[in-house]
């Protein structure tokens, strides 16, 4: 049997189901795709969630595969496309993040100090608020400068984790917050003046 007769195979194999199918093409190209795809991130976790991403994708739409085709090709397109998805979306949230900051400096050129101070008061509270762990991680790496990768290690828990306690974080300080003007000013402050008010560990 040629090579490209058993690959079809094992690709008719998974659209049916079949999970040893499954794995078989996870073992056969995982690892070229994980080179491939650490080429362009140049970060260890990235790359496994793209490449973990990439799979979940492969047999969510198994059903719709052509055995004729090759799936390699699938595999690595599919995973590029992820990176760039994933890529626009970080320099989307960056744009929003400066765009927030820049009309936080308009609004805060004819701020008093008082004002100022009770709008750190507020904040420092909502975080200070926060549940055992959530405020750990969130101080980690909003006071201590740790990367989500670093904070995982630490503390002996996944990257995801630590992602998923952040967003936490952040909805719970905006429900605190309750107005978009502080939040707005909560995000220009991170790791300035909010964080002095704060005490260095948990």
């Amino acid at each position: 049997m040629s090579e490209n007769r058993r690959i079809s195979d094992i690709v008719n194999g998974l659209k049916k189901g079949d999970n040893k199918s499954f794995k078989l093409i996870y073992e056969l190209h995982e690892r070229k795709l994980f080179a491939f795809i650490m080429g362009y991130t140049k970060n260890d976790a990235q790359t496994k969630d793209i490449i973990q991403e990439t799979f979940i994708r492969l047999w969510n739409k198994r059903e719709t595969l052509d055995p004729e085709n090759s799936i390699k090709s699938y595999l690595f397109k599919t995973a590029y496309n992820i990176y760039i998805d994933k890529l626009r979306k970080k320099e989307s949230e960056l744009k929003m993040l400066d765009g927030w900051k820049y009309k936080r400096i308009l609004d805060t050129i004819d701020e008093d100090e008082e004002t100022r101070r009770i709008r750190i008061e507020k904040v420092r509270i909502a975080i200070d608020n926060l549940p055992k762990r959530c405020k750990e991680i969130f101080l980690l790496c909003k006071y201590e400068g740790f990367k989500y990768e670093e904070i995982s290690e630490i503390l002996d828990i996944s990257t995801k984790t630590v992602q998923a306690q952040m967003v936490k974080a952040y909805k719970s300080i905006r429900e605190d917050i309750m107005g978009s003007n502080i939040f707005l000013f909560f995000t220009s402050y991170l790791n300035k003046d909010i964080f002095r008010l704060l005490p260095h560990r948990l």
